[in-house]
């Protein structure tokens, strides 16, 4: 049985707490390369609903053993600018931590077996740390209905790594999950968004939830935003894959109902749908995207995907 913790307040009181709960520092005790992966896809702050509150972030440094090698990481685009905006440099000094643009680090690619892919681009520093956190902010998403610890993960690759994921739910996206888990999701819902997940559309929830099963962790967010788990295909797919639990979930701390808000849905987010609309035409087709002075050749299964309407 998975379990998933909450706990009500502000970010930093919130997290705390949901960290003590779980006993987060018996879980990463003995680790000493730990990245944390924040959702910072703008440079709004985290009251508009779009990104991580750094208090959470605070919260588990806190819980950090001392003298580890801890990195802070994110790949979208923006993303030196979105840390500066929403005042994580000033833990880089205040915790001697690494921040980083994954763009700026470095990627490697890891050969998969995957549902879609051949191989998939990540961020070197996730690839090597022993603890990976994904610190998500609880919003609803325009393609993928909802998005938490494990949606979260897609900035960890390249754009036009992303682009694919984005073109090719949810398989895709469990294809990048495979290769890296977190080990631990927290969900920043202390203010969600309703809509989509990039324009603000706040909505104060007063919520923290975590735990190490990220699919039973998400499933519980998409619960408290009124969105119905088993219509999210990501959580579904990921479950059968056997990369959590969705079913048979235990919630330790304040109740689901406590918090729970049916928020809206509605938003038509035609920058998401224009992307998947052309990267879908063009793998009907059998061709290839260029981008960024890459050719990037179109993945093994893609097309029979698409061709059988899945």
């Amino acid at each position: 049985m998975s379990k998933v913790f909450l706990a009500g307040g502000d970010a930093y009181a919130a997290a705390k707490k949901v960290l003590e709960i779980s006993n987060f520092k018996e879980l990463i005790r003995g680790k000493n390369k730990i990245v944390i992966k924040p959702n910072l896809v703008s440079g709004l702050s985290a009251k508009h609903g779009v990104t991580t509150d750094v208090e959470i972030v605070r919260a588990i440094l806190d819980f950090c053993p001392t003298g580890s090698d801890i990195t802070i990481v994110e790949g979208t685009a923006g993303a030196v600018e979105s840390f500066e905006k929403n005042g994580y440099m000033g833990l880089k000094k205040e915790y001697d931590v690494n921040i980083i643009d994954c763009n700026k680090f470095g990627y490697k690619k890891v050969k998969v077996d995957g549902l879609i892919f051949n191989e998939i681009t990540v961020c070197k520093k996730v690839l090597d740390c022993d603890f990976l956190i994904s610190a998500a902010k609880l919003k609803i998403h325009s393609v993928m209905k909802v998005t938490a610890t494990l949606k979260n993960m897609m900035g960890v690759c390249p754009k036009s790594q992303r682009l694919l994921i984005h073109s090719n739910f949810p398989e895709a996206l469990v294809d990048l999950i495979s290769v890296r888990r977190p080990d631990f999701g927290i969900v920043d819902g202390v203010i969600a968004n309703e809509l989509d997940e990039i324009h603000s559309h706040p909505v104060k929830m007063g919520v923290v939830l975590g735990g190490t099963d990220g699919v039973a962790v998400d499933s519980v967010a998409a619960l408290i935003i009124g969105v119905d788990p088993n219509m999210v295909s990501y959580i579904n797919l990921a479950a059968r894959q056997g990369l959590g639990s969705a079913d048979n979930v235990q919630i330790v701390g304040e109740s689901v109902e406590k918090f729970s808000k049916k928020l809206r849905t509605v938003c038509f987010n035609p920058r998401s749908m224009g992307q998947i609309f052309v990267i879908k035409a063009l793998t009907k087709l059998g061709l290839f995207i260029w981008y960024n002075n890459n050719i990037i050749p179109y993945v093994k299964n893609a097309k029979r995907h698409l061709n059988n309407g899945k």
